[in-house]
């Protein structure tokens, strides 16, 4: 196996190219109402197709949000890999996975720190590509007490 090359896994990031009209719902802890915010995103293709950048403004949670992406393909580990940093914490994020059977949901399992403790939890997200050009993101958190809940969703649309 070449693992120099993009091979068809790589694919699954053309998805992402594109701008993006973003709306974002966030929950704090279950039964808490969602704090609901827009956003756009630019997505490029860098690296002859070896990964998606992504660049993401606007607000979150009554403050102004950035965030850089890099979503890939690692023939090595033979898993997709996302990296985020944002301007609202310190952290990197990374979270790894694979895409279903049907090539339209791509699973992934990280660790991030809690925004209310700075605790580390375990921390899985769902991107699901939608008809009509568009995704959408969920990320879901373990609560103090086991349980998994969602912590925030991502509708994106293509614009134009």
């Amino acid at each position: 196996m070449n693992t120099r090359q993009p091979g068809i896994s790589h694919e699954l990031l053309r998805k992402y190219v594109g701008n993006w009209d973003i709306h974002t719902k966030g929950w704090g802890k279950p039964g808490d109402e969602p704090i609901v915010s827009k956003a756009s995103q630019k997505n490029e293709l860098i690296f002859d197709g070896r990964y998606i950048l992504s660049r993401f403004e606007g607000r979150m949670m009554g403050r102004k949000a950035e965030g850089l992406e890099v979503i890939g393909y690692d023939l090595v580990q033979n898993e997709y890999v996302t990296f985020w940093i944002d301007n609202m914490s310190t952290d990197f994020f990374t979270s790894h996975g694979t895409l279903d059977a049907s090539g339209k949901v791509l699973a992934e399992v990280g660790t991030a720190p809690d925004p209310k403790t700075g605790e580390a939890r375990k921390v899985k997200n769902v991107t699901t590509f939608l008809a009509d050009g568009k995704y959408k993101f969920e990320m879901f958190m373990v609560a103090p007490d086991g349980k998994e809940f969602k912590s925030m969703e991502i509708l994106a649309t293509r614009k134009g």
